[in-house]
Protein backbone atom coordinates (compact mmCIF):
# COMPACT_ATOMS: atom_id res chain seq x y z
CA UNK A 1 0.00 0.00 0.00
CA UNK A 2 1.37 3.61 -0.96
CA UNK A 3 1.75 5.82 2.12
CA UNK A 4 -0.92 8.62 2.15
CA UNK A 5 1.22 11.66 1.80
CA UNK A 6 2.58 10.06 -1.23
CA UNK A 7 -0.39 9.68 -2.71
CA UNK A 8 -1.64 12.99 -1.59
CA UNK A 9 1.64 14.18 -3.33
CA UNK A 10 0.37 12.46 -7.00
CA UNK A 11 -2.79 13.48 -6.33
CA UNK A 12 -2.04 17.31 -6.25
CA UNK A 13 0.76 16.64 -9.45
CA UNK A 14 -2.29 15.33 -11.58
CA UNK A 15 -4.38 18.14 -10.45
CA UNK A 16 -1.56 20.40 -11.78
CA UNK A 17 -0.78 18.90 -14.69
CA UNK A 18 -4.43 18.66 -15.78
CA UNK A 19 -5.16 22.54 -14.54
CA UNK A 20 -1.65 23.00 -16.58
CA UNK A 21 -3.10 21.44 -19.79
CA UNK A 22 -6.44 23.69 -19.52
CA UNK A 23 -8.54 20.92 -18.92
CA UNK A 24 -11.26 19.59 -16.13
CA UNK A 25 -12.04 17.56 -14.63
CA UNK A 26 -14.79 16.36 -16.42
CA UNK A 27 -12.83 16.89 -19.36
CA UNK A 28 -10.07 14.18 -17.97
CA UNK A 29 -12.70 11.79 -17.02
CA UNK A 30 -14.48 12.01 -20.87
CA UNK A 31 -10.62 11.19 -22.35
CA UNK A 32 -9.89 8.11 -19.93
CA UNK A 33 -13.87 6.83 -19.38
CA UNK A 34 -14.04 7.47 -15.67
CA UNK A 35 -16.23 9.11 -13.49
CA UNK A 36 -15.62 13.23 -12.83
CA UNK A 37 -15.99 11.90 -9.06
CA UNK A 38 -12.85 9.53 -9.72
CA UNK A 39 -10.36 11.91 -11.08
CA UNK A 40 -11.25 14.26 -7.68
CA UNK A 41 -11.41 11.62 -5.54
CA UNK A 42 -7.69 10.68 -7.32
CA UNK A 43 -6.47 14.22 -7.49
CA UNK A 44 -7.32 14.62 -3.67
CA UNK A 45 -5.36 11.66 -2.70
CA UNK A 46 -8.91 9.30 -1.37
CA UNK A 47 -7.74 7.02 -4.01
CA UNK A 48 -4.29 5.87 -4.59
CA UNK A 49 -4.11 5.65 -9.03
CA UNK A 50 -2.51 2.64 -10.25
CA UNK A 51 0.57 2.52 -12.33
CA UNK A 52 -1.45 1.79 -15.25
CA UNK A 53 -3.69 4.49 -14.48
CA UNK A 54 -0.52 6.79 -13.84
CA UNK A 55 0.34 6.17 -17.55
CA UNK A 56 -2.93 7.02 -18.87
CA UNK A 57 -2.13 10.66 -17.19
CA UNK A 58 1.03 10.67 -18.47
CA UNK A 59 -0.25 10.32 -22.31
CA UNK A 60 -2.99 12.95 -22.05
CA UNK A 61 -0.95 15.61 -20.19
CA UNK A 62 2.55 14.69 -22.10
CA UNK A 63 4.58 14.31 -19.69
CA UNK A 64 6.85 11.31 -17.90
CA UNK A 65 5.17 8.86 -15.22
CA UNK A 66 7.94 10.46 -12.77
CA UNK A 67 6.72 13.95 -13.14
CA UNK A 68 3.39 13.05 -10.49
CA UNK A 69 5.93 11.74 -7.89
CA UNK A 70 7.87 15.47 -7.91
CA UNK A 71 7.45 17.97 -5.26
CA UNK A 72 6.11 21.37 -6.83
CA UNK A 73 8.51 23.13 -4.45
CA UNK A 74 11.28 21.25 -5.20
CA UNK A 75 15.26 22.97 -5.84
CA UNK A 76 16.14 24.63 -9.12
CA UNK A 77 17.01 21.58 -10.66
CA UNK A 78 13.54 19.60 -9.89
CA UNK A 79 11.87 22.43 -11.29
CA UNK A 80 14.12 22.94 -14.23
CA UNK A 81 12.94 19.10 -15.43
CA UNK A 82 9.19 20.07 -15.10
CA UNK A 83 9.66 22.88 -17.33
CA UNK A 84 11.67 20.51 -19.61
CA UNK A 85 8.88 17.96 -19.27
CA UNK A 86 6.71 20.91 -20.24
CA UNK A 87 8.24 22.00 -23.35
CA UNK A 88 8.99 18.77 -24.66
CA UNK A 89 6.25 18.40 -26.89
CA UNK A 90 6.45 21.63 -28.45
CA UNK A 91 8.28 21.93 -31.90
CA UNK A 92 11.97 23.03 -31.48
CA UNK A 93 11.49 26.74 -32.71
CA UNK A 94 8.75 26.84 -30.15
CA UNK A 95 10.78 25.22 -27.07
CA UNK A 96 13.17 27.93 -28.12
CA UNK A 97 10.76 30.69 -27.81
CA UNK A 98 9.80 29.40 -24.34
CA UNK A 99 13.07 29.26 -23.31
CA UNK A 100 13.78 32.64 -24.51
CA UNK A 101 10.44 33.66 -22.48
CA UNK A 102 12.23 32.14 -19.36
CA UNK A 103 15.26 33.61 -19.92
CA UNK A 104 14.09 37.26 -20.19
CA UNK A 105 11.54 36.86 -17.16
CA UNK A 106 14.65 35.83 -14.94
CA UNK A 107 16.49 38.39 -16.03
CA UNK A 108 13.50 40.93 -15.55
CA UNK A 109 13.20 39.35 -11.63
CA UNK A 110 16.45 39.42 -10.96
CA UNK A 111 16.53 43.19 -12.20
CA UNK A 112 14.06 43.97 -9.31
CA UNK A 113 15.97 42.74 -6.27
Amino acid sequence: MIPRPLVKQVGQAIARHRKLNNLTQAKVAEKLGLETETISRLETGVISPTLERLEQFSHLFHCPVVSFFRDAEEDATGLAQSLADIISPLKPSERSAMVNFMDEMARLLNSRS
